[in-house]
């Protein structure tokens, strides 16, 4: 193929912008979080908010939502996520099925695509909490190495109660810190952790692959659970104390093992939103003998605080799991009786059916436990966790059409973008239940919800409608919003212009632009000077600087003639101002004359008008004159005055082109008087004066030999 040297810089030029925007331009998905699931709702669904960067220069954000079904993509269609994707950020909310999706996104400036990103995976389904203690926790993680593959199911992927060591992969925050990070997800491998306390991952992987496989949907996990604990240690904790450890004698610290499960859901029932609580917890109740009151009393006072401090009704799906015959020289030893954790379980299913549901029964798994470490005649062992994590899917796909209001995911709220005075950036909230803080946390004052010149700074939205839930925004940078391009105006005709004429201004690229007359359209037409300009406003009432100005200049068009008849053959056309032409015409046909006398030999309507030109570009003319003129009955030739009189001169007229034509006057015995050759067309004037009173002939013979014949009266 071969282009022109036209065609080549073209490419050039496309190729120097594509590569700037790409090199300049920065995409990204910020939220959700890479691996996050979303709490679906009783229909399958829930809504997903996304935020993110694009380049200054785009205006809109399309996205891909790519379903993931067995590890394979499933393709779709580009559609529109933000039509309003200005100020460096773009945001979206989509309602979702259930699944795990992947997300692609571009951003475009007038459909051309300049950056893009990929959020890998992310989802829409079951969110659970852990707690309890040993057999919900996990121990020995070496020894109770397990993990899963499968990508649909996720842990909150850190610690703050267990230490990494080869070859794990999770993030250790610090010893009970409750700072816990908000985008820690990962696929539940044999690397990964469940966070915040859990130790080895157990059976909850293959909890997690029976709720995938059969529903189709991801899970994620956080575990709260603490090795050894009772219902006490857990309900007086949720009074802020410290509570005596039930095996030794010392105290858990101030507010724990509780305010892990309370940091739990009020950092991520906004983000993810939480199906329910998963109990399993009664082997140190039953081995300790408490009652059937207190083991209610207790359970009662968690779940109330629960409620209580986070706002939010929150299920407990409680396993049955008191078994523990303790382990003595090596050999376990006989059951322990039970039966008053196990009324207490029938007391709480019955007292409140919402918030107590029934989870298995684990006593009846894996027995007789083994007496061998770590297992320890309590804790369940490796070959036991399929049957566990079958026995509660079994329990839990009942309870998915019991448990009917989750506690959904709290979308991020939409701003509104617009233009204010000077172009300064404004952003709208249509919500009361957020509010905005500076990168260093300083609460950014608002006008009616309405925030302005936010240009430079990094801000993040923050929930406010429950102060017991923590969501916050990832920070986002806010970018002056871009100015529209400004308009090109040209004009297809000179813009001078004669009075009365008018000239036509148009935007280039034919879009309507707001002009100085007040005007919005694509195009004005114009009739008086002056300098006429425009500017662009978008959809975001952001405006454009103006435009070339264009000068339009009005000149004056010559005075009208005034056609008067001054000789039987001969019209006037009035006093010829300098530097005016005049144009003659007879029944609308050029003459192709310009004099100011004109010689007219046919009747009709002569029309005159007068040009003016101010430029080889510019020529005005004048209103039309006309005249309508009647030929003489005078045999087409006219001699005056008749008699001459005194005036001594005889003015001689014709139909005929007198130019070239003879002429004699004879006296009555026909001598010749005078005779000569007519030099002109134009009136001709025949010197008389002194000629004697009486009758004379006059004979004119034109060229064409026609002849007239007149006779001439002189003296008075």
């Amino acid at each position: 193929m071969i282009f022109s040297k036209i065609d080549m810089r073209k490419i050039l030029l496309f190729i120097l912008l594509f590569v700037g925007f790409r090199t300049l331009s920065q995409m990204s998905v910020d939220y959700p979080y890479n691996n996050q699931v979303f709490q679906r709702n009783f229909v399958n669904s829930a809504e997903v908010s996304f935020l993110g960067k694009v380049p200054k220069e785009a205006n809109k954000v399309e996205y891909q939502l790519i379903a993931i079904d067995n590890g394979k993509e499933k393709s779709s269609a580009w559609k529109v996520l933000d039509t309003a994707a200005i100020g460096g950020f773009y945001q979206g909310k989509l309602d979702i099925l259930g699944g795990l999706y992947k997300l692609k996104v571009r951003s475009l400036n007038k459909n051309i695509v300049l950056d893009s990103a990929v959020l890998n995976r992310f989802g829409v389904g079951e969110v659970y909490i852990i707690a309890g203690q040993s057999n919900a926790q996990g121990i020995e993680r070496t020894y109770y190495e397990s993990g899963t593959n499968n990508e649909m199911v996720i842990t909150a992927n850190f610690s703050s109660y267990y230490k990494p060591q080869e070859p794990d992969k999770f993030s250790f925050i610090g010893e009970n810190n409750l700072d816990f990070p908000t985008d820690k997800f990962e696929v539940l491998k044999n690397s990964a952790i469940i966070g915040p306390t859990g130790a080895s991952n157990f059976f909850w992987p293959q909890l997690g692959e029976k709720i995938a496989n059969t529903l189709n949907v991801p899970v994620c996990f956080f575990n709260v659970a603490w090795s050894g604990t009772s219902i006490r240690n857990w309900a007086e904790s949720s009074r802020g104390i410290a509570s005596k450890n039930p095996w030794i004698d010392a105290y858990y610290a101030k507010g724990f093992p509780f305010d892990n499960l309370k940091q739990v859901i009020k950092s991520y029932a906004g983000t993810n939103g939480i199906r329910a609580i998963l109990w399993q917890i009664g082997e140190t109740d039953n081995v300790k003998q408490m009652s059937t009151t207190d083991f209610v009393n207790y359970f009662k006072e968690v779940q109330s605080n629960v409620t209580k401090i986070t706002g939010l009704k929150i299920p407990f799906v409680l396993a049955q799991s008191t078994y523990n015959t303790g382990l003595i020289n090596g050999v376990c030893g006989p059951l322990i009786d039970n039966s008053k954790i196990i009324a207490g379980y029938e007391e709480l299913f019955k007292s409140d059916s919402n918030s107590f549901l029934r989870g298995p029964n684990t006593d009846l798994i894996d027995v007789p436990r083994l007496a061998t470490e770590p297992e320890a005649c309590t804790h369940f062992s490796p070959k036991s966790f399929a049957s566990l994590g079958s026995a509660w899917f079994d329990k839990l796909i009942y309870l998915y059409s019991t448990i009917r209001v989750a506690n959904a995911p709290i979308p991020l709220p939409s701003f509104q973008k617009y233009c204010g005075k000077l172009n300064s950036n404004m952003l709208g909230f249509s919500s009361t239940n957020f509010d905005l803080y500076s990168d260093s946390d300083v609460l950014i004052k608002n006008n009616n919800q309405v925030y302005e010149n936010l240009n430079g700074k990094k801000i993040y939205m923050k929930y406010i409608g429950n102060q017991n839930i923590i969501l916050k925004s990832p920070l986002i940078s806010i970018n002056n919003f871009s100015k529209p391009e400004k308009p090109v105006l040209i004009t297809k005709t000179s813009p001078n212009i004669c009075d009365g004429g008018n000239v036509v201004i148009l935007n280039k690229d034919k879009t309507p632009i707001y002009w100085n007359t007040g005007v919005l359209a694509d195009s004005i037409k114009v009739s008086n000077s002056g300098s006429y300009f425009a500017f662009k406003q978008d959809n975001f009432n952001c405006k454009s600087d103006s435009s070339n100005s264009i000068k339009v200049s009005v000149y004056d068009n010559p005075k009208q003639p005034t056609i008067t008849q001054s000789n039987p053959y001969f019209l006037y056309g009035g006093l010829k101002v300098y530097d005016t032409e005049y144009h003659w015409s007879l029944n609308n046909l050029d003459l192709n004359k310009s004099d100011v006398y004109l010689k007219v030999n046919q009747p009709g309507t002569y029309k005159l008008y007068a040009t003016k030109s101010y430029s080889k570009e510019l020529t005005c003319k004048s209103t039309l004159a006309e005249f309508s003129y009647a030929l003489p009955n005078d045999g087409g030739l006219t001699a005056y005055p008749n008699p001459i009189g005194v005036f001594g001169q005889l003015t001689i007229e014709s139909i005929s082109n007198l130019s070239n034509a003879t002429y004699q006057l004879l006296d009555l015995l026909g001598n010749t008087v005078k005779e000569g050759i007519i030099t002109t067309d134009d009136s001709f004037k025949l010197d008389v004066n002194g000629l004697a009173t009486g009758k004379y002939i006059l004979n004119i013979i034109t060229k064409e030999n026609k002849v007239y014949t007149r006779q001439i009266l002189a003296g008075k």
